[in-house]
């Protein structure tokens, strides 16, 4: 009934003729206007599968309202691939009424005039008097050559002009084409015109300019660029473009509003919490790294409280020991546990020079979420081992002191995660990335008192104990443990065991210096949180390295050929380098080539689970099994395919080659 109701309601809404449901009028789009008009007060449940439609009949064309649920399967094909194939011409109707209705009020929008006048490049090269033979002693070669300016291949300093006195101007509403042959300089001049050019710019070479020779009945022979721009300069474009560049250009209010003066189009808060869901995304993406990294460590947490039971751990100094070294190995196993910080932060770093450098965001608005979304990492994994290892293997049993431990490894946890990416954002390559990250925790483990106790170290190395954090969060954790009551027994030696165990490893302190250690471990965290930051702003991705020429292609770049200086030379076939191609080589265009191939049954049988539309459905069967039993592929066996191997099949009329025959493809329903 309500059905009904709706239906009747929605045919009432407009005057339809017959059962067409089209309206005959002479303003079409009115007519269309209307019909749009009565599916917008449809319910909401009718308005999501009406549409309105374009019906042929015969000569004459009518608009069809229908009921999408209702197609058959080549209604619903035609119907998909009209949405398909209008969304460009939507898009530019979209436009053009866009600019009619600017137009129509008489809006001038605000435009950009750009102009540029004796723009000039240079880029600095290395000119080697020799061969510039690439080998792993070159590099140490030149250095010691360019210091004292000897040996067989000495190397000096110079800048190649990569563009010289270029001049021009692009106008507004305009497109503008850039033509030139491969390096040429178009990247390079764009990039200095937007103010992006890169300070690692690869020099480039003469290029054979025979491939662009016009005059075929006259032999070739090299231009200089020079003498290409001084024509230029002379033809009567140049002429033109020299006045309008001496003409003033005019600036006003309407101008000024056409630019940016504000680095960043949103405001910081909005690209701060932009960038925090980005890495929140991020971060779920990759879930199964953290989520593997927690569980192994759970799993690491279990197996080091059966070793270290409490039963086996006694109250002396050879106990003490014990502890000790259990404390150094919970340092060792959370601080290796975030090595994979470096590995991720240097694989987006690439990404993210490229949005910096088109200020997308500063690069503060980057690195904040990524630190402050680790700490809840931080405190779940340091969490995890302390719940699970304090009290089975036995230390102190206040409460305060298992959140003091607690809180310790939180922040030995934050600092490798912070020194790791620090490294990855200083050295930016990640091999090298992950050998500097590993020699310096090599290094810290190794001052830190986890490989050489501090009483071992030479008093010229005692510094290095102070210099790195693992130091104050064994002191920090020592502290916590070995001056609780349990540790304070008076030894025959009139001294506490505690004492006696922290004597032994030269870290006897008061119990503030477990706050001092605390503040130095804060400390570290944040100098290496605000150098990744720093390098994060101030450092560029690795470039290319620099170009190195020899000095006879640099005279000739100058345009003082060796050979003649000042005269033009014809260029000879034998100087010209590649392989020469035994034919002509052609150009071929294509349009709207297609490329079938007949996929499995089992592969076919899977994606239409995930499909919905039953044209989209018949159209992979018809690639996959109407082919094969339409042509009746399998006929034969392998037998019939033997004759394709042995004489070919193209053009030839034998009865097996059934693909040879020009058959319109229909569909049938595969045999199970």
């Amino acid at each position: 009934m309500e059905d009904t109701s709706i239906g009747r309601s929605f045919r009432s809404s407009f005057r339809v003729n017959s059962n067409t449901g089209s309206l005959r009028e002479d303003n079409e789009d009115e007519i269309e206007l209307q019909y749009w008009a009565a599916l917008e007060r449809l319910p909401t449940y009718e308005k999501i599968k009406t549409s309105l439609f374009d019906h042929n009949n015969g000569d004459e064309q009518k608009k069809m309202v229908v009921d999408v649920t209702t197609l058959g399967a080549l209604e619903r094909h035609l119907f998909v691939e009209k949405l398909i194939t209008q969304i460009e011409e939507d898009n530019r109707r979209l436009l053009m009424k866009i600019k009619e209705r600017i137009d129509r009020v008489g809006l001038q929008l605000p435009n950009v005039e750009v102009r540029y006048k004796n723009l000039c490049v240079e880029a600095e090269c290395v000119v080697i008097h020799g061969k510039p033979v690439p080998s792993l002693w070159s590099p140490f070669q030149r250095a010691i050559s360019g210091l004292m300016n000897i040996g067989p291949c000495k190397s000096e300093m110079t800048k190649i002009k990569i563009i010289k006195g270029v001049s021009g101007t692009v106008k507004p509403s305009r497109l503008t084409l850039l033509l030139g042959p491969p390096g040429c300089g178009k990247t390079t001049l764009l990039q200095a015109l937007a103010g992006k050019q890169s300070e690692s710019l690869k020099a480039i070479v003469k290029k054979d300019q025979k491939q662009y020779w016009y005059h075929e009945d006259q032999p070739y022979s090299y231009i200089p660029v020079n003498e290409f721009a001084d024509k230029f300069r002379e033809f009567h474009v140049g002429l033109q473009l020299e006045q309008e560049l001496s003409t003033p250009c005019l600036r006003t209010e309407r101008d000024k509003n056409a630019l940016s003066f504000n680095i960043h189009s949103v405001r910081i808060w909005e690209l701060f919490k932009a960038c925090l869901a980005r890495e929140w995304l991020l971060m779920k993406r990759n879930s199964f790294v953290y989520v593997f990294k927690s569980a192994q460590l759970v799993v690491i947490a279990l197996i080091t409280m059966t070793v270290f039971l409490r039963s086996r751990m006694k109250i002396s100094v050879n106990g003490g020991n014990t502890y000790v070294g259990v404390i150094l190995y919970t340092i060792l196993r959370l601080g290796l546990n975030g090595v994979v910080e470096l590995v991720m932060t240097a694989a987006k770093l690439p990404v993210f020079y490229k949005q910096r450098d088109f200020y997308f965001y500063p690069a503060w608005t980057y690195a904040i979420p990524i630190i402050i979304l680790k700490i809840p990492i931080s405190l779940l994994e340091s969490f995890l081992w302390t719940l699970l290892t304090y009290y089975v293997i036995g230390f102190s049993p206040e409460i305060q002191r298992f959140f003091g431990q607690f809180f310790v490894l939180f922040i030995v946890h934050q600092v490798p995660l912070s020194m790791l990416r620090l490294v990855a954002s200083i050295v930016r390559y990640p091999p090298i990335a992950s050998i500097v990250g590993m020699f310096c925790l090599m290094v810290i483990l190794l001052f830190g008192g986890l490989v050489i106790p501090r009483a071992s170290l030479p008093g010229w190395l005692r510094w290095g104990f102070w210099a790195t954090p693992v130091s104050y969060a064994q002191i920090a954790i020592s502290l916590n443990e070995f001056l609780a009551p349990r540790w304070q027994k008076v030894s025959s030696s009139n001294t506490t065991i505690g004492d006696q165990v922290l004597n032994q490893y030269d870290i006897n302190y008061n119990h503030n210096f477990y706050w001092i250690s605390i503040g130095a471990l804060v400390g570290f965290w944040v100098i290496y949180n605000s150098g990744f930051i720093f390098a994060l702003r101030f450092f560029n991705p690795l470039g290319r390295s620099q170009t190195i020429t020899s000095h006879e292609k640099f005279l000739r770049l100058e345009g003082r050929d060796i050979l003649d200086n000042h005269s033009q030379t014809t260029v000879l076939e034998s100087e010209t380098k590649g392989m020469i191609l035994p034919f002509e080589p052609l150009a071929i265009s294509f349009e709207n080539v297609q490329y079938y191939v007949d996929a499995p049954q089992e592969f076919v049988a899977e994606v239409l689970k995930l499909i919905e539309l039953d044209e989209i459905k018949d159209a992979l069967l018809l690639w996959s099994g109407m082919m094969s039993i339409n042509l009746d592929l399998k006929r034969g066996g392998n037998k019939r395919f033997l004759k394709t191997t042995a004489y070919g099949h193209f053009g030839r009329d034998d009865p097996d080659f059934t693909w040879e025959v020009v058959k319109s493809l229909k569909w049938e329903k595969p045999q199970s």
